[in-house]
């Protein structure tokens, strides 16, 4: 999830919207998507994020799994070819 998330942050980087580094991840999220709809895939990615990198939730497989859908859509709706 952490590295899903930090892949968000570098093609969202390469579209102009690179976090700037005194920014919360949820801060990020609203400036580059203005507004993200509660279930849009950079909502779903930060908070997976949060939760694998602030709490002490057992982080499972299907953690893992969800995150890379949520990546894959998000580079989806920009138009970035999958890596």
């Amino acid at each position: 999830m952490i590295r899903a998330y930090s892949a968000m942050e570098s093609t969202l980087a390469r579209h102009g919207l690179g976090r700037r580094s005194f920014e919360a991840p949820g801060e990020y999220l609203s400036r580059a998507f203005q507004r993200p709809s509660p279930d849009s895939a950079g909502e779903r990615l930060t908070r997976l994020f949060e939760q694998a990198r602030f709490s002490t939730t057992h982080i499972g497989p299907e953690m893992k799994s969800e995150s890379i859908a949520a990546l894959s859509e998000l580079r989806g709706e920009l138009g970035v070819e999958p890596r």
